[in-house]
């Protein structure tokens, strides 16, 4: 995650080649900021709406590229897999959707 927000390029041949920063690509942000106990306790609850200070997962920002928020995403990431996790129906659906991909042969007990 720290390095996504970084676009880089690599500059020259041989042992004069470097990575550098691409200045030509649009920014992504990764927008992190530290959390108390009770925003962690506020993000692990299994139901109920979202914190009321959790952002869109991704935003516009001002130089033309994306802001990501990690924690907006962790909590619907978790959400999600929780609700496909509680309903067995969906979760087969889910399993033979994924079957082709897998080697051998997963089924949901």
């Amino acid at each position: 995650m720290h390095a996504l927000a970084v676009s880089t390029r690599k500059s020259g041949r041989g042992q004069a080649r470097r990575v550098v920063v691409d200045t030509q690509e649009k920014p992504l942000g990764v927008i992190k900021k530290a959390l108390t106990e009770e925003a962690v306790v506020a993000l692990e609850q299994p139901d109920g709406p979202a914190p009321n200070w959790l952002t869109p997962v991704i935003t516009s920002n001002s130089g033309g590229g994306v802001d990501l928020y990690p924690h907006s995403l962790y909590w619907g990431t978790r959400r999600t897999l929780e609700s496909l996790f509680s309903d067995r129906a969906l979760m087969q659906q889910t399993v033979e959707w994924f079957a082709p991909l897998i080697v051998g042969k997963a089924t949901v007990t």
